[in-house]
């Protein structure tokens, strides 16, 4: 996999950091290449994140910092020998954390992957476009007030199963901040 990586010359990398039912933040990586005319995704790894730092990015108080997410993708690449200079787009979903442009993951690789450009991802792109569109007031509190309701009704036990029981064994599904699909699906 890494030969085809090599052999495409130019790359992007995507990358995304999630606590897993365990509570271990896990990050994964993943290559997108183009290989005999045919446009390739390959994931790479899942890492445990806290393993993987760097005991310069380790502070007191543990907490994956866009540094530290940043070097977590060198070090991976190293250890691959991939040579992140030939990257030219960098994924990863909009939190602060990786869009920051003082101290964020995105920034970090750049300085590295001179020729890389940002590249959300297409759940992303949509769902940053249309928040940022929705200039209907009702619409925007419509939206918060279901979120709180969610809040609400889920953030006690007794209150949740008085809901599923209202709603005939249907559980309020929370609002998703980055996938319209799923903040859709969550309004209905």
């Amino acid at each position: 996999m890494f030969d085809r990586v090599k052999k495409a010359k130019f790359f992007s990398i995507m990358f995304n950091e999630t606590t897993d039912i365990s509570h271990i933040e896990q990050l994964s990586l993943s290559f997108r290449y183009l290989h005999d005319g045919a446009l390739r995704e390959d994931f790479i790894t899942f890492c445990n994140a806290y393993v993987i730092i760097r005991p310069e990015d380790a502070s007191e108080e543990l907490r994956l910092t866009g540094i530290a997410l940043a070097h977590i993708v060198e070090d991976l690449c190293k250890r691959f020998n991939v040579d992140l200079t030939k990257c030219v787009g960098i994924g990863t979903d909009s939190c602060s954390v990786m869009t920051s442009e003082t101290k964020g993951a995105i920034q970090e690789l750049i300085n590295i992957a001179i020729h890389a450009k940002r590249c959300p991802c297409g759940n992303h792109i949509l769902n940053n476009s249309l928040a940022m569109s929705s200039k209907v007031v009702l619409c925007r509190n419509t939206s918060a007030t279901m979120k709180k309701i969610v809040a609400f009704a889920n953030v006690s036990v007794k209150r949740h199963k008085v809901f599923q029981e209202a709603l005939g064994g249907t559980a309020l599904q929370g609002i998703c901040e980055t996938r319209w699909v799923e903040r859709h699906d969550g309004y209905l």
